[in-house]
């Protein structure tokens, strides 16, 4: 009789337990399709909106438009959607490179350089005296077309010089700092390429990506099945809405960066292999050293002002570097950083990239240190 008993009391425990499970298993798949659904919706209306949409959102309509003065609105829209809604894609020893892209206002090629004015062909013809002009995305040109980047300016104001047509090719990619340009630039040698000129343009990625090459963002392993549920997404941007920054640093603990002065000195080391390399090969190379918006330069002439600590960042390592350069350790590189003073606004079209009047001066400076242009190879 007792063990009957006791038999019930088990028999009645396990079906209330299993009830209890079964509800929450029930509840959790009703929870995670609700939210699955909602996560559709949102998904979908972001994916309905224009990449403008969010550039102009984040910086304020009127401030980027007035940084495009002379520019029709709707082709400001367009060139930002094409500007931004682009992506990168896998490439050895630097990581990552400009994915291929066809507009009416960015054209990435293949092999991954932007086109320029008169674009030349690819590969470089011996025929050529071929120009290749490396650097991150202020060289690059993001935020305007490509007829108004650096490379393009330097293109337009060597037609007719030297003994052969000049050829120039604009390498510049997306955060890349001296480093990755060097991997670069010996990788394209590698592959045979005929480079008669080789420019650096250096400064603003070697402080804002001092400790890169980690590379967190590309080594994020797979999402595992309790990642990849709509509750865990939920949940996740419930965390960064609520969770202070100071709190997500410290239990997400990163490498510290390098000093400013290791990190000058890192620019330079690449420097001197670039030089090695160039040399060996008969290449003639000149590095500059660009403007950035927080040395010698007026926050308030700009719509897009800098946060204080990533200013301050910017602007110990600008006269740190200024200092060594009074010493002697820059006498190889041109000195573009105080280039502000000599353009009327506007001069950036967001926190750090260039308007069009500061490329075209940029380059001006460039074709002036660069002329006369050497004689081609034999």
């Amino acid at each position: 009789m007792k063990g009957s008993k006791k038999r019930l009391r088990w028999k009645a425990g396990y079906r209330g337990l299993a009830l209890i499970v079964l509800n929450t298993l029930v509840l959790l798949v009703v929870l995670n399709l609700g939210l699955a659904v909602v996560h559709g919706i949102v998904d979908a209306v972001r994916a309905s909106r224009p990449t403008s949409y969010y550039v102009l959102k984040s910086y304020g309509k009127e401030k980027v438009f007035s940084a495009y003065s002379g520019y029709e609105r709707d082709m400001v829209r367009d060139m930002l959607d094409e500007m931004w809604g682009r992506r990168m894609i896998y490439m050895p020893y630097t990581q990552f490179k400009e994915a291929p892209f066809s507009g009416e206002y960015v054209n990435v090629s293949e092999h991954g350089f932007r086109h320029c004015c008169n674009q030349a062909e690819w590969p470089p013809l011996p025929d050529n005296l071929n120009l290749m002009v490396f650097g991150g995305s202020t060289t690059f040109g993001y935020g305007v077309p490509d007829w108004e980047t650096i490379p393009s300016y330097v293109q337009n104001a060597l037609v007719g010089r030297g003994d052969k047509r000049v050829a120039v090719y604009n390498f510049g990619q997306g955060t890349y700092f001296s480093r990755q340009e060097q991997l670069l630039f010996q990788e394209l040698l590698s592959s045979g390429v005929d480079i008669d000129v080789a420019l650096f343009i250096d400064g603003l990625n070697e402080f804002e990506f001092r400790g890169l090459l980690d590379c967190d963002g590309l080594r994020k392993p797979p999402k595992r099945l309790l990642e990849r549920l709509p509750m865990s997404r939920f949940a996740a941007a419930v965390q960064r809405r609520v969770m202070p920054r100071s709190w997500k640093r410290g239990r997400e603990p990163r490498p510290p960066k390098p000093s400013i002065e290791a990190t000058v000195e890192r620019y330079m080391a690449s420097k001197r292999m670039i030089r090695a390399v160039a040399e060996s090969y008969g290449i003639t190379v000149h590095f500059f050293w660009q403007p950035v918006p927080a040395y010698q330069f007026d926050q308030s002439m700009t719509p897009f002002p800098m946060e204080p600590e990533r200013l301050e960042r910017l602007r110990a390592g600008y006269e740190y570097a200024e200092g060594i350069r009074a010493q002697g350790e820059f006498a190889d590189v041109v000195w573009c950083a105080d280039l502000c003073q000599e353009v009327d606004p506007p001069h950036y079209v967001d926190q750090v990239h260039y308007s069009a009047g500061m490329h075209r001066a940029i380059a001006e400076r460039i074709v002036a240190a660069i002329s006369p242009l050497p004689k081609s190879k034999e």
